[in-house]
């Protein structure tokens, strides 16, 4: 018997659930609502949404009613994950990699372009995986939930 295992590339309904309040950013969305159109158990997703509400990416209205507040990334916070992507790689990799990964030398690093080259040069140099993890645990790390949620869902990063 072959036993088949969920694809790396298939999105958790936490993380799913999160995508949907995120696109609907500022607007309250029921449990019901959120079960319906993502086809999933309404106990499932008041548990998450619930463990989502406790963690500070999305907030509670009311029973059964959330909403998540999009938060822009400020600048201070963009520069500052940079600088801990340059540190983290240089302790992670050497110098070597480091300067092939010319992070240093990204052009804009007061938005997400910045942060969108930064990655695409990492991808070129550890693969798509591995910039991803990388990226996600210095976003972790330095951004609040909700703009470590914003950073990683404007990027198309948020799988």
């Amino acid at each position: 018997m072959v036993r088949e295992f969920p694809s790396a590339d298939r999105k958790s309904k936490t993380d799913e659930i999160l995508e949907y309040f995120v696109s609907r950013s500022n607007e309250e969305v029921s449990i019901d609502e959120i079960a319906s159109e993502l086809e999933m158990n309404q106990k499932i997703v008041g548990s998450i949404a619930s463990r989502l509400a406790a963690r500070g990416m999305i907030t509670r209205r009311s029973r059964g009613v959330y909403v998540h507040k999009e938060e822009e990334v400020n600048v201070a916070t963009i520069k500052e994950i940079l600088n801990h992507l340059e540190k983290t790689i240089r302790r992670a990799f050497g110098r070597q990699i480091e300067e092939k990964m010319d992070i240093p030398s990204v052009r804009d690093r007061e938005s997400l372009a910045g942060l969108e080259d930064a990655y695409k040069r990492m991808t070129k140099v550890i693969g798509s995986r591995g910039a991803l993890d990388l990226m996600r645990a210095v976003a972790r790390k330095v951004a609040t939930p909700s703009e470590f949620n914003f950073i990683l869902v404007k990027m198309g990063l948020h799988k």
